[in-house]
């Protein structure tokens, strides 16, 4: 239960530091077009609203290749200065290019204009924003055909522009100077000029959309997910006999289910306590009648009887170069820790510049916040295992 409460609570808490400067938000789960934030205006649909399960709650459902949402177009002034849009969309069949957010003049025309499309050919998202042919913006992220939900992101700063997709920067541009969108264009949902002449109307279902007046960084994108479909544990390694509850994001499959079983405590559940007695990937199968996935953890078990007590795994060299691969130094091992006494780093005229206590954390290649040179450094680490002192020590070169 402690897991549970925890991960709940980094979600609200991620929330709340990402609302800073939203300027509306559409959530559905009303089945109506309120801005939930309270401060931008509602927003209008051509056709009576019809809403299905989303990614939280409901979500608005586009079925008939007629439906479309108007937002009032105080909102597309925002899109002259940083903003960040970000929105959950699932695809209903597909046709060639479809248009799902625009800001465009009647006469289907790149002018001080802003679109975010489909395009089935080449399965991926563009946005793209401009004023002519030679000051426009063009951005792509390739679809996960794998998924369900479809989690888009653009944002803009200063002249650079930004799209993420499901959490991460699928494609980045600078503009040769500053855009902007004519605000007689009102920001829309299938509603585009350009629809049947070079656009096909949007089918399936929007939902989870917000709107800042501001660039909100990598961290704070990150914050926006609300992991639809996922499992939200991550690989993990648990001593033999101990075992994990499993928490993941909602999702609208009638019948989910888990295997292997063995080890869950009930597997047509979202969220089951698993107690696996060998190490095991589970899959998570969640069928639906308009989309099916499915998401997979990894759950290593280690016997405490056959620990080797002084294998750290610690790694001779790494990388520091911010690829994400063999960025930071620390023990890979820190299962047969019972308690760590030190891990300390020294240079070569013996300055400490590393020191913790904490076994799950690593060492940057810093100090006093300055990236240190390429060189061997010294490490010492103390702690118990299995009721025995230990100390261990030895080399590791840092390489740029």
């Amino acid at each position: 239960m402690r897991l549970v409460f925890s991960w709940s609570l980094m979600l609200i808490v991620s929330s709340l530091m990402a609302q800073d400067g939203m300027v509306a938000y559409y959530s559905f789960d009303a089945c109506d077009l309120s801005d939930m934030a309270g401060i931008g205006p509602d927003a209008s649909a051509s056709q009576s609203l019809v809403c299905e399960c989303g990614v939280i709650s409901s979500g608005l459902e586009f079925g008939t290749g007629l439906d479309s949402v108007i937002f009032d177009n105080s909102l597309t002034t925002i899109f002259s200065s940083d903003f960040t849009l970000s929105f959950y969309v699932q695809l209903d069949n597909p046709a060639d290019r479809v248009d799902i957010f625009s800001a465009l003049p009647e006469s289907c025309m790149i002018d001080s204009s802003f679109a975010i499309r489909y395009n089935n050919l080449t399965e991926q998202f563009t946005a793209e924003i401009g004023e002519r042919l030679e000051n426009l913006i063009e951005l792509e992220a390739d679809i996960d055909l794998s998924v369900c939900w479809h989690h888009i992101i653009f944002s803009k700063q200063e002249d650079d522009y930004f799209l993420y997709y499901n959490g991460a920067l699928a494609d980045e541009q600078r503009a040769t100077r500053s855009l902007t969108i004519d605000p007689a264009y009102n920001l829309a949902i299938s509603s585009s000029a350009c629809s049947g002449v070079i656009d096909n109307p949007f089918t399936g279902i929007i939902d989870e959309i917000k709107i800042f007046d501001r660039f909100l960084t990598p961290i704070e994108i990150s914050q926006l997910s609300e992991f639809p479909d996922q499992i939200i544990n991550r690989d993990t390694t648990l001593f033999l006999g101990d075992g994990i509850q499993i928490v993941t994001g909602e999702s609208c499959s009638p019948s989910p289910s888990w295997s292997p079983v063995s080890g869950v405590d009930d597997s047509s559940i979202l969220d089951p306590f698993i107690s696996p007695t060998e190490s095991t990937t589970y899959t998570l199968d969640l069928p639906g009648a308009g989309c099916s996935t499915s998401d997979t953890i990894r759950i290593n078990v280690i016997d405490p009887d056959e620990l080797d007590c002084e294998n750290l795994l610690l790694p001779n060299a790494f990388t520091p170069n911010g690829d994400n691969l063999n960025d930071n130094f620390g023990i890979a091992n820190e299962f047969i820790i019972e308690s760590l006494d030190k891990f300390e780093i020294y240079d070569r005229w013996g300055e400490r510049v590393f020191s913790t206590t904490d076994k799950n954390e690593k060492w940057d290649a810093t100090f006093k916040g300055r990236e240190v040179n390429p060189a061997m450094f010294l490490y010492v680490v103390a702690y118990t295992c299995r009721g025995e002192s230990f100390v261990i020590s030895g080399n590791v070169s840092v390489l740029r």
